[in-house]
């Protein structure tokens, strides 16, 4: 039997404990979307994604990341299991309203499994609103960065941003332009 001489450190959260998680963020911003389809009648749209980059680069990069050595415990059996890391890894994610000819980034957000989160405004929306946004969230290092620290923030921040002028002046267009297309 071994003998415990130290401290127990560990702080292990109960299953049922609130974690301020971001899981509802994605629907949030997606239901946004879909208010937005129908509230322009399918004139425009709103669509929430994973920002990916693409380039001959990049796909090499994740090639040789599979076929290049990893360092692992020696003399353990856990080297076959998924790294528990990619769990709590951050997500870019990117906003646009688009109609079938245009499309416009909001913003976008650095989604981490639990708040804060990093949102990045357009910088014309950012100072349409950057007397009220410090009411739902705080400032980053740059203009148009944000941290939020919970859904009813982003709720409060989301609001702001889709009624600032910018973005009210682009849903006018983008709606005008639908209509012009109807006519010719």
């Amino acid at each position: 039997m071994i003998v415990l001489k130290y401290e127990n450190l560990w702080d292990i959260p109960s299953t049922n404990e609130e974690m301020n998680s971001t899981d509802n963020i994605i629907d949030i911003i997606r239901q946004q979307g879909q208010y937005l389809k129908d509230s322009t009648k399918g004139k425009i749209f709103g669509r929430f994604a994973k920002i990916k980059k693409v380039s001959p680069l990049a796909t090499m990069g994740v090639v040789l990341t599979a076929f290049s050595p990893r360092e692992v415990l020696q003399n353990d059996d856990s080297n076959e299991l998924i790294d528990a890391n990619e769990l709590y890894s951050n997500q870019k994610y990117g906003f646009e309203i688009y109609n079938s000819t245009y499309k416009f980034r909001v913003f976008e957000m650095v989604i981490s499994p639990v708040y804060p989160v990093q949102i990045i405004i357009d910088e014309g929306i950012a100072n349409n609103i950057e007397e009220e946004i410090s009411m739902y969230a705080s400032k980053g290092n740059a203009a148009n960065h944000y941290a939020i620290d919970s859904d009813n923030d982003l709720l409060g921040c989301l609001k702001l941003v889709f009624s600032s002028k910018k973005v009210r002046y682009l849903l006018f267009k983008l709606q005008q332009q639908v209509e012009e297309k109807k006519t010719d």
